[in-house]
């Protein structure tokens, strides 16, 4: 038998596909810019060493 502590915690472990606890955090990021072409030469332009993503 487990106690409500145990339930509230994993009483859901069904719904998870992971098996974790709560959900994965899934960090993003979302780029706009006026037109595709202008994506396009922000997208392709060199940067800084500073400046990362993926």
């Amino acid at each position: 038998m487990t106690g409500i502590g145990t339930t509230a915690i994993h009483g859901d472990d069904g719904l998870h596909p992971t098996g974790a606890v709560s959900p994965p955090i899934v960090q993003s990021a979302t780029f706009s810019a006026e037109s595709d072409e202008r994506f396009t030469e922000i997208a392709t332009q060199v940067r800084a060493d500073g400046f990362y993503t993926r």
